[in-house]
């Protein structure tokens, strides 16, 4: 049975401090939205709880591993490994096979013959392999790569034939705003002088959760490089 696997996410970080929140205003073509004068203090409450340092992120993964990948190990295994560094090549897969689970992205599947997850499974048909793919937050600037790099949804004002449409021309109400109608972005992870955002969505509401999850079967189950389950 396929499982996913939503944890924390390290990416988003943001608390009173101006350096760690940043705030963008919405394209002119969606128009300023407005919301309830709390909506700061909200948004820096919801992105505390989702804010993780690396040592929460090995804690998220090591007690999924406890619960769902049912091992007889008193402390079961896992390799986290995101994007650069080099390429998996055919003598890691007897290496990447020792551990209970292994997170990585997609675009690794075939660096080890035709189908690198099939290549480590051969050895261990246990361990199992879980690909990345972002939950909280949306780019506005990945709309023209392709599925097997996308690391988030990259439907910023393309749909790719997402029965929902993109998010900045369709549902633009997906977008967590500040008090003053102004999305708000991951400062650290956002290049501003370059455009390039990633926002946090709504992530609480049932109508983005069925947009992500619709993406994500395009994006991932339903194409080779689909594993185990989806980290987001």
């Amino acid at each position: 049975m396929r499982r996913t696997l939503v944890s924390f996410d390290r990416k988003f970080t943001a608390s009173s401090s101006s350096n760690y929140l940043g705030v963008h205003p919405p394209a002119p073509s969606v128009g300023r939205q407005t919301k309830a004068s709390g909506i700061r203090a909200a948004a820096t409450r919801v992105a505390r709880t989702i804010r993780a340092s690396g040592l929460a992120l090995l804690l998220g993964s090591a007690l999924f591993l406890t619960s769902a990948t049912a091992t007889a190990k008193f402390i079961p295994t896992f390799l986290i490994y995101y994007g650069g560094g080099p390429a998996f090549v055919a003598s890691d897969a007897a290496k990447l096979a020792k551990f209970d689970l292994l997170d990585t992205d997609r675009f690794r599947y075939n660096s080890i013959g035709a189908n690198a997850w099939a290549a480590i499974k051969a050895i261990n048909p246990n361990t199992e392999i879980y690909v990345y793919e972002m939950g909280a937050e949306s780019p506005n600037y990945l709309d023209s790569m392709a599925q097997v790099y996308l690391n988030g949804l990259g439907r910023h004002n393309v749909s790719r034939g997402h029965p929902m449409g993109s998010l900045n021309g369709n549902q633009p109400a997906m977008f967590l705003l500040d008090a003053s109608g102004n999305r708000i972005y991951s400062a650290t992870f956002s290049n501003v002088g370059a455009n390039e955002y990633w926002y946090l969505m709504d992530f609480g509401s049932t109508a983005y959760q069925s947009y992500w999850v619709a993406a994500a079967k395009a994006d991932i189950v339903d194409q080779p490089w689909r594993a185990d389950g989806i980290h987001a």
